[in-house]
């Protein structure tokens, strides 16, 4: 819970959580399980700006010797990547 800052809401039910703390629950478990490949769909959807800058310095972190994928409309999340294919219609562009 410290890792993925959601401590002081650890006696909170899961079901009980706004849209931005389940989704940094959603990510931030993902990011942290020692997985070698991870696929991430619009991870940073419902974080604010505090959320985002949590999401980016988590990523840092935990990416390296993994492959990342992430599906994402916000170009502030393919800032720190080494390759991104821009897609339109399902097609690369």
């Amino acid at each position: 819970l410290h890792e993925i800052e959601l401590f002081a809401h650890q006696d909170t039910l899961v079901g009980d959580l706004s849209s931005g703390l389940m989704q940094r629950l959603k990510v931030g478990l993902m990011i942290i399980t020692e997985t070698p490949v991870l696929l991430l769909d619009e991870p940073t959807s419902y974080l604010d700006l505090k959320g985002k800058s949590w999401y980016h310095r988590l990523i840092e972190k935990y990416r390296p010797g993994r492959l990342v994928i992430v599906a994402s409309n916000d170009p502030e999340d393919l800032v720190r990547v080494d390759h991104f294919v821009e897609m339109e219609q399902f097609v690369p562009t």
